[in-house]
């Protein structure tokens, strides 16, 4: 965390049988959030392919000393989460026509959200010990790169984790993800994650979910925390407080 982007090149493998109009919604998308980030969507390369496809090099800026690492997390300090939880379940409820329209535009919504103003709003109030995108390997699985990367524990409270709307719903009525199930087998298989007592196992499939454009996680000492939050409360941007990190390896939830 901390660079700027300058500049990206596009990616899009696309079939012959996707409309003309799809296609251009799906660049004129992306440049649209380019722009938005404050880069350049400078070319790009194109191929036909079976399943529709799009992605972006990015080329950024940044000060070494301005960055924020995935790790330096220490013991006391404080872990926020600038995004919910639960696009994998929720998309893969869309996909088999399952999910209400108001869960599918609330996931839609969350991510086209960049994560940029999160990140400056962190910068401004400094002091970041580290931060970590959370994508496919879920919360936990990326919170588990954090917690080895800085030698420490992160652990989080179930009841803490914030759900975008319809996920419960949705894992409760069987719906999850093959990639929760691989981020799950592989925290319990490195022995990176330790289980509370009577936490509710459906509630955890979305603690594991792979996220699409998922938030940042973040750690800040305690007393910079309650600065954060009143500013992203300030300017409209979603933050809550999830966790703590403690001594020990790996992550825990209670």
């Amino acid at each position: 965390m901390g660079a700027r982007p300058v500049l990206a090149l596009a990616v899009a493998a696309l079939p012959d049988w996707l409309p003309v109009e799809m296609a251009t919604a799906i660049f004129q998308g992306a440049a649209d959030k380019v722009a938005e980030a404050g880069a350049v969507l400078a070319g790009g390369h194109t191929v036909t392919d079976a399943e529709p496809k799009y992605g972006l090099c990015v080329t950024g800026l940044a000060r070494p000393e301005e960055i924020t690492v995935k790790g330096g997390a220490q013991v006391g300090d404080v872990v926020l989460l600038s995004k919910p939880l639960g696009t994998g379940i929720v998309a893969t409820a869309f996909r088999q026509e399952r999910a209400a329209t108001a869960h599918y535009e609330a996931m839609v919504a969350s991510m086209l959200r960049l994560n940029r103003a999160a990140s400056e709003l962190a910068r401004e109030v400094g002091g970041a010990h580290g931060a970590t995108d959370v994508t496919g390997f879920g919360l936990l699985g990326h919170a588990a790169e954090l917690a080895r990367n800085s030698s420490v524990r992160l652990r989080f409270r179930l009841a803490d984790l914030p759900w975008l709307p319809g996920a419960e719903e949705y894992v409760r009525a069987g719906i999850m993800t093959g990639g929760g199930r691989r981020n799950q087998d592989w925290l319990l298989a490195e022995g990176l994650l330790e289980l509370g007592a009577d936490l509710d196992p459906e509630l955890l499939e979305i603690a594991w979910d792979p996220q699409t454009s998922g938030g940042l996680l973040l750690v800040l000492p305690p007393d910079r925390v309650e600065h954060l939050l009143t500013l992203a409360a300030g300017q409209g941007e979603p933050m809550w407080r999830v966790g703590e990190v403690v001594e020990g390896a790996g992550v825990e939830v209670r």
